[in-house]
């Protein structure tokens, strides 16, 4: 691979980490105030607001959030930045995909109660 390509390849992965961060942050942030803000207003009901937020939920952000900065720091890692520390990166990998399946088994059974009342 050419210098030029590797750096260019380098700023992609940056550019897409702080993309997921971003996106989480306004996943976990603004989306819900925008959604209590129609309800508010009376563009929304609020069993239509509950339904969106329940599509999707806003703590969905931090799983956006921690893929970023896992990515961020693998970008970083690849780059030569933490030479010497992968094995921290493969510790915080590990730590994120026990977190997206604790989440997911979170929100299925809090889902699974909520229909059993």
């Amino acid at each position: 691979m050419t210098p030029l390509a590797s750096i260019t390849n380098a700023y992609a992965d940056l550019i897409t980490g702080v993309f997921f961060i971003i996106v989480g942050i306004l996943l976990r942030y603004a989306w819900p105030g925008g959604v209590h803000k129609k309800v508010a207003r009376g563009e929304l009901s609020e069993e239509e607001g509950r339904d969106r937020l329940r599509r999707l939920h806003p703590k969905t952000g931090y799983v956006s959030i921690l893929m970023g900065i896992c990515l961020t720091l693998m970008s970083l890692f690849q780059m030569g930045l933490f030479h010497g520390f992968e094995q921290v990166l493969g510790a915080l990998m590990i730590a994120f995909s026990i977190g997206v399946i604790a989440f997911v088994v979170w929100q299925k059974r809090k889902a699974s109660r909520s229909n059993e009342v």
